[in-house]
C-alpha cells in the first residue's frame, strides 16, 4: 500500500489501478502524490478495498462506504480523473488509446 516516487517518475499511464485500502492513510498525502507522479491519469480503478473473505455474493457496502474518503481523495487531486469501482464479475470497458 506504498509506492515509490521515483520509481513512477516519467510514467503517464491513461488507465491506473491503485490500491485504495485504509493503510494509505498513514502515507502522507498518499493519492494527491500518486496523481501528481502519473501526470493524472484518465482512469482510476480502486484495487484491494473489498472484503475478499467474504462470499461472492455477500454485500460489499459497509467496503464501499469505507471506500467514500479514497474516492473524494482522487477527485480533489485530479479532478478530470473518471473512477470506477470495479463489480465482481463485471467487465469494465477500456477504450485503447489511438
Amino acid at each position: 500500500m506504498n509506492y515509490i516516487e521515483r520509481e513512477i517518475e516519467g510514467l503517464e499511464p491513461d488507465v491506473v489501478l491503485v490500491g485504495a485500502a485504509a493503510p494509505r492513510k498513514e502515507i502522507h498525502d498518499y493519492s494527491g502524490r500518486l496523481m501528481r507522479g502519473l501526470h493524472f491519469p484518465a482512469l482510476v480503478l480502486p484495487t484491494h478495498w473489498d472484503n475478499f473473505t467474504a462470499p461472492f455474493n455477500a454485500s460489499q457496502q459497509p467496503s464501499i462506504d469505507a471506500l467514500q474518503s479514497f474516492l473524494e481523495e482522487i477527485k480533489a487531486a485530479s479532478p478530470k480523473t473518471k473512477i470506477v469501482t470495479p463489480k465482481y464479475f463485471e467487465a469494465i470497458p477500456v477504450r485503447a488509446a489511438a
